[in-house]
């Protein structure tokens, strides 16, 4: 998860023009008559900043659609953005769920539901595999819940998850948490896309293999723990300057390494972490002795 700066250097309505007038195109001549209610949609779309839940849908001609669809798989001349796009898109962390896999370019409103933006700029977005697993969900049934936009919600650029462990052990209970509160105006739909986009890309596998990496090599997790800790402040601060190093290098406060050390900085989990650390029957940078 993470906040981006919107693509603004394409211009969507002018390449709407010339490509309905390309007679080379499946679009043609259906894309014509259907211009000014898809220009609409693409205003009223930045109109409201990308809220799935106020977007107005553009109704096409199914073949209309499929057309459309076409044209972001194979790009026509007029469609430089989307190769420009899927090249920026190469690697990094995942703006939609926070892994660190390979990105891919992607809808936010699902191209097979909302065919009319399948080639709009601003409904394109770095993505794993983690948009596929989300399928076509954008909202919930109660009141503001909607996956966010990577483009315009600024609470993305906000620490707003962490992974929760509980029964600390070789292999404790491990969740992943909301860390806004339950009045918090963005709480449901912080909440509704760490269910439907975070959690399904497989956060929480992630966060239980790098517990066992602490576990059998805690300097893997930060470099620092290689030798024990004098003090619980002393480990607090290399577990908090190794979550801003992680922030930085994966530009995102929502990546999942930094969920992952946001959870270990828990006072019942870095109180647990650090006795075992500091254990005088362990050697330095030994496994965990639980």
């Amino acid at each position: 998860m993470n906040r981006l700066d919107p693509p603004i250097t394409f211009d969507d309505a002018a390449a709407l023009d010339t490509l309905a007038s390309n007679v080379r195109l499946g679009s043609y001549p259906a894309l014509a008559a259907h211009l000014i209610a898809i220009k609409a949609g693409y205003s009223q779309y930045v109109g409201v900043h990308g809220n799935v839940l106020t977007i107005t849908p553009v109704v096409l001609p199914k073949a209309l659609g499929k057309s459309l669809i076409s044209h972001y798989a194979s790009p026509p001349q007029d469609l430089t953005n989307i190769g420009e796009l899927r090249e920026e898109s190469a690697v990094g962390t995942c703006p939609m769920c926070g892994s660190l896999h390979t990105w891919s370019l992607d809808h936010v409103l699902p191209k097979e539901t909302h065919p009319a933006f399948a080639i709009f700029t601003p409904n394109l977005v770095p993505a794993c595999h983690c948009n596929t697993k989300r399928g076509t969900a954008l909202v919930g049934p109660n009141p503001g819940e909607r996956i966010l936009h990577p483009y315009f919600d600024d609470v993305l650029a906000e620490r707003n998850l962490a992974a929760r462990f509980d029964d600390l052990g070789r292999a404790p209970r491990i969740t992943i948490r909301v860390l806004r509160h339950h009045t918090d105006p963005a709480y449901p739909a912080v909440s509704f896309h760490l269910e439907k986009v975070v959690l399904p890309a497989g956060a929480r596998r992630y966060m239980i293999k790098r517990w066992a990496r602490l576990v059998r090599q805690p300097s893997a997790i930060a470099a620092n723990l290689s030798r024990r800790p004098q003090t619980l402040g002393e480990l607090t601060d290399t577990l908090e300057r190794e979550r801003d190093r992680a922030d930085d290098s994966r530009e995102s406060k929502n990546n999942w390494d930094s969920l992952f050390l946001t959870g270990l900085l828990d006072a019942h989990v870095i109180g647990w972490l650090f006795d075992r650390l500091v254990d005088p029957l362990r050697n330095d940078d030994a496994p965990l002795r639980i």
